[in-house]
């Protein structure tokens, strides 16, 4: 399996201010080997290190919500089983160049209908049949049935005020054929070196009669 894709996260809107678009999130996937963009690590990296690759065992924040299809929306649009539930549980209508699907199901559902285990993106863990939440979507569709867009609101939680995540992503060029390779080896820190880099940097200087 192989992925490249960039994200950008929005704030949660003011009264009479729009939302504020955050700097971007890009995360390489070859493999087992996941690249996260160093920019975005929150501690010192080497000079020259563009890259943070996190092995699979650990495959760093950024990654945890990222699904088997290389996504970060709650719903697979690989996944047979769960595009039959959305699809089922949607109202549909015509729209100019295809179709929009519209609907909302339940976590307990959603863990259900999936052939794998979702994350919830609040916790980073399984979404069970005790989960609290629902997802939201609206699908649209080209005339041959493949997705164009998915818009979703992936709330978790009740009361009042829950915790709602809210996602925009398009679909292009099907059946292109890609191309996605590792970034080069001289750009690219392993997670346990660059632990070790941070440590070092702050280790404390010995205190002695020259330096105090």
């Amino acid at each position: 399996m192989a992925a490249d894709f960039t994200w950008w996260d929005l704030s949660k809107p003011k009264k009479g201010l729009p939302s504020k678009k955050s700097n971007p999130y890009r995360v390489i996937r070859v493999g087992k080997d996941v690249y996260d963009d160093a920019d975005r690590y929150p501690g010192p990296v080497p000079d020259g290190k563009k890259w943070v690759r996190f092995p699979d065992k650990h495959r760093g924040r950024m990654n945890r919500d990222m699904a088997r299809a290389a996504s970060l929306q709650p719903i697979d649009i690989y996944d047979s089983s769960m595009m039959r539930a959305v699809l089922k549980r949607s109202a549909s209508k015509p729209v100019s160049g295809g179709f929009l699907y519209r609907g909302t199901m339940s976590y307990q559902e959603l863990s259900r209908v999936s052939k794998s285990t979702p994350i919830a993106w609040t916790s980073g863990k399984p979404i069970g049949k005790k989960s609290k939440g629902k997802v939201s979507w609206r699908l649209w569709t080209g005339r041959d049935g493949l997705p164009k867009r998915l818009v979703t609101a992936d709330t978790a939680g009740g009361g009042k005020e829950p915790l709602v995540k809210r996602s925009d992503t398009r679909y292009t060029d099907w059946g292109c054929h890609l191309v996605i390779t590792a970034p080069p080896t001289d750009e690219v820190i392993d997670e346990d070196d660059l632990l070790e880099y941070a440590r070092m940097q702050n280790t404390p200087i010995p205190t002695d009669a020259k330096n105090t």
